[in-house]
């Protein structure tokens, strides 16, 4: 995956104090260009239509639409658009249901400008973003449900298990995946390809969250 040099960004939040910090800490970086804000996610919606867009900074809670319907939307419409969801309280049930939308991760409000940054440009280049705090919510959900007794992933040949360690606990791209597995870019994305359809799930960070619950760290 080619890296990119520029990133336009979208902001949607009800609250025009959290858009307005957020655009000027991330404006900070001279490759960030914020296209727009917007106070609700059926604008964030027509925003993607009418505009190119890199990453979406997405607010879960605002009126006429919520930023879990949003992000079904915009994924629908194209997926080469990654979504952030911007959180205040790591909610690990809502955070479960947005990674069922297709988002590429999630951080908090009082993230520093530099984690944003990192974390827009991690999630434009095909990177998952957990930031620590999130990511604890989301382990804490899932260590709610009981484990299944049997090893699911007793089955699969070694180099099927790396691949799905590296990125459940590190949430690589294919091609740093591959480097780290000493295996070819073809190769993960076709491991990633059977264990999807293997488990039917169908995005990525669907796939980490199953292999967390189900015990593989």
């Amino acid at each position: 995956m080619e890296t990119k040099t520029t990133y336009n960004v979208l902001i949607a939040d009800d609250h025009k104090l959290v858009r307005d910090c957020v655009k000027k800490y991330i404006e900070c970086d001279p490759e960030i260009k914020v296209v727009a804000c917007v106070e609700n996610g059926k604008l964030a919606v027509e925003m993607c239509k009418l505009h190119k867009i890199d990453v979406v900074l997405m607010d879960m809670v605002m009126p006429e639409c919520d930023g879990i319907t949003a992000s079904k939307e915009i994924v629908a419409l194209n997926k080469n658009i990654k979504i952030l969801i911007l959180t205040s309280i790591p909610d690990g049930s809502k955070l479960i249901e947005a990674t069922k939308c297709g988002v590429s991760g999630f951080i908090t409000k009082d993230s520093s400008a530099s984690d944003m940054i990192l974390s827009i440009k991690n999630a434009a280049n095909g990177k998952m973003v957990f930031e620590k705090s999130v990511f604890d919510g989301i382990i804490n959900k899932i260590e709610d449900v009981k484990k299944p007794s049997v090893n699911i992933f007793s089955d699969l040949s070694e180099v099927e298990l790396l691949v799905l360690k590296i990125l459940s606990n590190e949430g690589l791209d294919n091609k740093e995946i591959a480097k780290k597995a000493f295996i070819s870019e073809s190769t993960v994305r076709s491991i990633l390809s059977k264990l999807m359809k293997k488990y039917g799930i169908s995005k990525r960070t669907q796939l980490v969250l199953f292999a967390l619950k189900n015990g593989l760290a």
